[in-house]
């Protein structure tokens, strides 16, 4: 094809990833096929979307080395809100490494208190060019409704990880409220957290029950 031809897929693929940033490449040679009648190759398409995420967002390494920064400012106008770290540091102190972050707003937590004592967790893909994991605690409000709690960014789903971000939700969120039930899945990290000796998810100080059992109980006590 042209240069005219290069410089007008160019065109399109950064208007449609405006767009849409999340579209696939797929989508994206489909759409260009039916507006401009070429078929790109997948690799050029692919190597033209991520230039124009750049382009953009910013590149990975620049993102992820802008979160200290972002972070202070989320707590400069969310005054109290609540973030941890975990980095690994090289030898030379200076060169940190991202590994972990934990963020609950102040809103989030003062109002878990008027909440009813449930707490459920879970885990989604991040996708990009580092691969990772956004853990979520959410509450249930007085009406029913879905309630953010806290969020964390990590590595991956395994017993450290799910236990640092619990440790936080006890110490930030619960804070000294017992009696507090823990909704997850059966995922093996999650399993070994709750069940340690002392663990606050279980009984006496707590409960623990899965996704399938909890929506069972709550729709028979509030539903029926």
């Amino acid at each position: 094809h042209t240069n005219l031809d290069a410089s007008l897929i160019a065109q399109e693929t950064k208007h449609l990833i405006k767009e849409k940033p999340s579209i696939v490449v797929p989508a994206l040679r489909a759409k260009i096929v039916d507006k401009l009648g070429y078929t790109p190759s997948y690799k050029k398409l692919w190597a033209r979307k991520q230039k124009a995420i750049e382009q953009f967002f910013g590149n990975w390494e620049e993102s992820y080395a802008a979160l200290p920064k972002k972070f202070g400012a989320l707590q400069k106008f969310n005054p109290r809100t609540i973030v941890e770290w975990c980095v690994s540091r090289s030898t030379d102190a200076k060169q940190v490494e991202f590994r972990r972050v934990f963020w609950a707003f102040v809103p989030s937590i003062k109002g878990f208190a008027h909440c009813r004592p449930v707490i459920s967790i879970d885990g989604t893909h991040l996708y990009g060019k580092y691969t990772g994991k956004m853990l979520i605690a959410m509450g249930v409000d007085g009406n029913n409704q879905i309630f953010p709690l806290a969020f964390v960014i990590v590595e991956n789903e395994s017993y450290d990880s799910w236990n640092w971000f619990l440790s936080y939700i006890k110490s930030h969120v619960v804070k000294e409220r017992e009696g507090i039930c823990l909704i997850s899945d059966r995922h093996l990290g999650i399993l070994k957290v709750v069940n340690e000796h002392g663990s606050p998810w279980l009984e006496p100080r707590g409960f623990h029950m899965y996704y399938y059992y909890f929506l069972y109980n709550f729709f028979h006590s509030y539903c029926l």
